[in-house]
């Protein structure tokens, strides 16, 4: 009776080991694999209609002083500004600002960088110009220039940021490996993390790549994988990462990093933002030459701060990038394909 005491110790020693040396692609990190609490078929708004103008090409949305929402724009010979305004209240145009351009107060490539809805400015990224801005976006309106709050410098090779609090938080290739980086408004680098020391730059880009978001103020980001069904949570203050996987797959990244790229390859999140309680991501979880084809619809996840999987909403459109209203919990959805802009009540769930 030892004897069988001892092996099934032993066996449960070794799966428990397995279980907990098992980790995500931050190093050293164990995932939790969560399924979420509740599943909902989410349905548009239908009283909600924003008539964009047939020259606005939308490609991304943000929400700012919680009234606001911005629409980008691909510029064209009809419209040459970046940026339309609609107030949330009434739908209603409040003008266009950020003319294409590399005059003063103009802009070349900008990003929207997503973050929580109550920020009272929009930020931005210009990887052409190397900087980050915050957008004064009545003032840019009412003045027909750019009027830019505060300006950061970047780092050369960021390929994505988002403001945490009072500093930006800049993933950057220095060299081989993907740096997190905090800096601080003189562009001072504050605090560096590398939580990919398994994988190289080129590879976090050809099979991962990734969108963040922030809750505001209290220095937290999240990071969301767009080919890989994992999320990683940090607060930059102690630099303690949780790592959030979704799908079985995530077991098998190190086969995923080592694969041939293909339009069979995966896309799984497609846009994120954050309230102070929520984060919010437009999930796919369809091959590459699905999404390009259209009509696959998808997800939006709900999650709170400490990366438990509260809801998983499907929906029967294509969205893409979002914005959350924390006052009225409105979710505003971009169709790129479509061109149309979607609004969906969850204040009933949240």
């Amino acid at each position: 009776m030892t004897h069988h005491f001892f092996i099934s110790v032993c066996l449960f020693s070794a799966l428990l080991f397995a279980s907990c040396s098992r980790t995500s692609l931050v190093e050293r990190i164990p995932v939790s694999m969560e399924r979420p609490q509740k599943k909902y078929h989410l349905e548009a708004d239908s009283s909600f209609q924003i008539v964009l103008p047939e020259t606005i090409n939308p490609v991304a949305l943000q929400i700012v002083a919680d009234s606001i929402l911005i629409i980008q724009n691909q510029p064209s010979a009809a419209v040459s500004q970046h940026f339309c305004a609609y107030s949330i209240r009434t739908n209603q145009l409040l003008g266009l600002f950020l003319t294409n351009g590399r005059s003063s107060g103009e802009i070349l490539q900008p990003l929207i960088e997503a973050g929580a809805s109550d920020s009272q400015y929009l930020f931005i990224s210009d990887s052409s110009l190397g900087y980050a801005m915050k957008v004064d976006v009545l003032n840019s309106i009412l003045t027909g220039t750019g009027i830019f709050v505060e300006c950061c410098k970047l780092p050369d090779c960021a390929i994505s940021l988002i403001p945490v609090s009072e500093s930006v938080q800049v993933a950057y290739i220095p060299g081989k490996d993907v740096c997190f980086q905090t800096l601080e408004k003189d562009s001072i680098a504050r605090r560096s993390f590398f939580p990919y020391r398994s994988i190289d730059g080129d590879r976090y880009i050809t099979h991962l790549s990734s969108i963040l978001t922030s809750s505001g103020s209290d220095g937290t980001m999240a990071e969301f994988m767009i080919c890989f069904p994992e999320l990683h949570i940090l607060d930059i203050n102690t630099g303690v990462w949780k790592s959030v996987a979704v799908d079985e797959e995530w077991r098998n990244w190190k086969i995923l990093l080592n694969e041939p790229f293909s339009m069979s390859k995966r896309q799984y999140y497609a846009g994120a933002t954050s309230s102070s309680d929520y984060i919010f991501a437009s999930y796919w979880g369809c091959s590459l030459e699905n999404c390009l084809s259209g009509g696959h619809g998808g997800a939006i996840h709900v999650l709170d701060w400490n990366g438990s999987f509260l809801f998983c909403l499907n929906v029967t459109e294509d969205i893409e990038s979002i914005a959350f209203d924390s006052n009225n919990k409105h979710l505003y959805g971009l169709d790129r394909a479509s061109g149309k802009i979607y609004r969906y009540d969850l204040s009933v769930i949240l």
